[in-house]
Order: C-alpha cells, then sequence, then structure tokens
C-alpha cells in the first residue's frame, strides 16, 4: 500500500515533467551575410581614379524579401525555414556587404563607395537586381543577377547579367553552411562589378 501511495505521489510530477520537455520550441537561430573580400593590391583602371560609387537600387524577389531564410525542396516549390532567419532585413543585409566588397576591392585605385543615405552624391550609380538567390535541390547555391552601372544623368554605361553558382551545399538545413556559400557569392558578383568598373571597355 505505501509503495502504491508513492507512486499515486510521483506519477503526477513525471508526467508534468514530461509535458514540459515536449512543449520546448527549438532554438531560433539567426544568420548574416558577411564580406569575403580582402584589401587587394593597387588596381590598374581605365577609369580616372577618384570617384565616388553608391548602389542607387537593390531589389530582391518579393518571396526572398522576408525574415526566414528560403531555399528550393523542388525546382517549383519554396520551403521556408521555421527556425533558421535572418538577422535582420535581407536587402539591407546584401547591400552592406556589397558596399563593403566593393570598398575593398576598388579602394585602392581610388575609388569611394558611399552609403545610400550619404550626403554625397554618386559620380557611377549600381543598380542590381536579384532573381535568384537560394539553394536548389541539387544542393547548390545560385546567384542570378541582372546588373548596370550608370552616369549621375542615368546614362547606361554598361551591365549585364551574372549567373554564379557556389559548390554543393550537401544539408538541405545546413544553414550555416548555405549562409556562407551565399556571402561567398556575393563577393563574386562584387568581383565582377568591380572589373566592369575598372575596365568599362571591356565590360
Amino acid at each position: 500500500m505505501r509503495a502504491i501511495a508513492v507512486l499515486k505521489f510521483l506519477v503526477p510530477g513525471l508526467t508534468a515533467l514530461l509535458c514540459a520537455a515536449c512543449s520546448v520550441s527549438p532554438v531560433t537561430r539567426y544568420y548574416v551575410l558577411n564580406p569575403v573580400i580582402r584589401a587587394e593590391a593597387p588596381a590598374q583602371t581605365d577609369h580616372a581614379p577618384g570617384k565616388r560609387i553608391g548602389i542607387s537600387l537593390l531589389r530582391l524577389p518579393q518571396y526572398l524579401d522576408r525574415a526566414s531564410i528560403v531555399t528550393r525542396s523542388t525546382s517549383n516549390e519554396l520551403k521556408l525555414a521555421e527556425y533558421d532567419r535572418w538577422g535582420g532585413n535581407p536587402e539591407k543585409n546584401i547591400r552592406q556587404v556589397m558596399n563593403r566588397n566593393l570598398s575593398q576591392l576598388l579602394e585602392s585605385a581610388g575609388f569611394s563607395v558611399i552609403a545610400a543615405d550619404s550626403d554625397l552624391s554618386p559620380e557611377l550609380n549600381i543598380e542590381i537586381e536579384i532573381t535568384r538567390f537560394e539553394r536548389f535541390p541539387d544542393g547548390v547555391v545560385r546567384l542570378l543577377a541582372v546588373w548596370h552601372i550608370l552616369d549621375p544623368s542615368g546614362k547606361l554605361l554598361t551591365g549585364r547579367s551574372s549567373d554564379l553558382s557556389s559548390q554543393p551545399v550537401a544539408g538541405a538545413s545546413d544553414y550555416d553552411a548555405i549562409v556562407a556559400a551565399m556571402s561567398d557569392l556575393l563577393g563574386q558578383l562584387s568581383h565582377v562589378i568591380a572589373d566592369a568598373i575598372l575596365h568599362p571597355d571591356a565590360a
């Protein structure tokens, strides 16, 4: 009888503990894209040095402009991560990363990259429209962007489409590796745009 009384006392407590354990939600993780460009040797340029450069437009498709990190589970189906999210606004994060990358690539040639809210006016405007920027079912992270470089009057100087791909990221839920691959692709895009700025006749 004593054992039964003890069990009657313990069972409700154990049940409450188990229910509490089951109700604990997974931890939400937050990610940011990072610059990957390091300062390089002085660059040769076909432009006169000293021009100010600004990213006047950076556009994301609506399905990517959200807090959840987006991947593709099939070619046509998007997957929104439930507990893996951006640590801020994705468009602002990409703009900051591109500014930092371009600054590192172009500073040695005398160019300066200014922020969008700067009081100074850019002498070269960069417009970037990103149409794809996610991990695909084959594990490859793909960045597809159309970009243009314009003078202050809006005249098109050069521009084209860049289709860039990473090495496959094995885990569909390895968001740390996915975000790292995305940062690397922004670095590649920065190199392409910087090269077009430095050598406009070859672009």
